[in-house]
């Protein structure tokens, strides 16, 4: 059976098919009764217009590129890039826009393969946390809406969508403070402008309480949950007290705390964790991780929605900053009477003073 055309359409309701044209996309003076009459025709017929054919009306191919940086050995190996492409997908699908995925390295910069990618599609979505990023085409040559994800780029032909990760890092840090912490340690990433913003809120609460920010404290650490691990020992090596760990994300915390666990060491009885997201796992671990909840999805689902309004609307670049909630678990817990240091590093119980 053929497939019913507008032709069809306007026959069935007695009108013309410019008439059902303006009906099917929403366009204003037609008459109320004709309107229905038309809605009635499109109904009994099962009437769906072609998206090519819209596309191509419209000088669009009504698809966006999703262009994600690969920092780590494997592809989607974080948490929240998984929630946040899901949140791309969903929205892309509501909108009936196809997604042309694209993944470039941490150190790639424009090339003639991304120019051409562009050339295929009406917008792109950049999910890349650096300020600067090197993928980002200078301003003479954005010929299609841009927006990146989670950043902020400082430039205005740049739509953007991003969270309070400086304010989400300032609650967590009051929270340990609150419970009593003094010797906080904080395991940072690779120092994107998320990082470097948690970084920045761990410092601004601990200067608000008062509290010197040890630098052997603070230690360079990565995403991945081996990397938080990796870090923790690190830490522990350092032989220097601490009984509170603020990590740059729960991966990387849940790594931390498994390391803690089988050096011995009790969490909260004895350090307390916290970390940033509030992934799947953050609920399940044992025990169950104090953290920040970051919107990831409903970042993806903004961008999306930001992009296909530039390409339908030719509204100008905007930015958007979600909140976090603030998620308080078993992972932290009043500070111990003593410190403990890792044995063999000027081992032993240190007590805590000052608290």
């Amino acid at each position: 059976m053929a497939r019913p055309s507008i032709k069809d359409v306007a026959e069935r309701s007695g009108v013309s098919y410019k008439t059902v044209s303006r009906v099917i996309n929403g366009l204003p003076d037609v008459h109320p009764a004709t309107r229905a009459r038309v809605a009635a025709a499109v109904a009994d017929l099962g009437y769906q217009p072609d998206p090519a054919a819209r596309s191509l009306r419209k000088g669009r191919v009504q698809a966006l590129r999703l262009l994600l940086v690969r920092r780590h050995e494997r592809f989607l190996t974080e948490p929240f890039l998984d929630e946040v492409v899901s949140g791309i997908v969903d929205a892309a699908a509501r909108a009936r826009y196809a997604l042309m995925l694209e993944v470039a390295g941490p150190n790639d910069a424009d090339s003639p393969g991304l120019g051409a990618a562009e050339r295929r599609v009406d917008g792109t979505l950049l999910v890349d946390g650096r300020r600067s990023s090197p993928l980002l085409p200078p301003p003479d040559r954005i010929a299609a809406p841009w927006v990146v994800l989670p950043t902020r780029p400082g430039r205005e032909d740049i739509a953007w969508v991003y969270a309070d990760f400086r304010g989400g890092a300032v609650q967590v840090v009051d929270h340990l403070i609150a419970l009593g912490h003094r010797r906080i340690a904080h395991l940072t990433g690779r120092l994107s402008l998320p990082e470097r913003d948690r970084l920045t809120g761990y410092r601004q609460a601990m200067a608000a309480a008062g509290l010197p920010v040890d630098p052997a404290l603070v230690v360079a650490a990565g995403h991945l949950r081996h990397h938080g691990y990796a870090a923790m020992e690190r830490l522990l090596a350092r032989g220097v007290g601490f009984t509170a760990v603020f990590a740059v994300n729960d991966l990387t915390a849940l790594g931390a705390m498994e390391c803690l666990q089988r050096h011995g060491l009790r969490v909260p009885e004895e350090v307390s964790v916290a970390g940033f997201d509030d992934i799947y796992l953050a609920r399940a671990a044992a025990p169950p991780l104090t953290t920040l909840r970051l919107p990831a999805y409903e970042m993806g689902v903004a961008a999306t929605e930001l992009a296909i309004g530039a390409v339908e609307g030719g509204a100008a670049p905007a930015g958007r900053e979600f909140p976090v909630e603030f998620c308080p678990r078993g992972s932290t817990g009043p500070v111990p009477a003593v410190v403990h240091a890792p044995p063999g590093k000027g081992g032993g119980a240190v007590t805590v003073r000052g608290s």
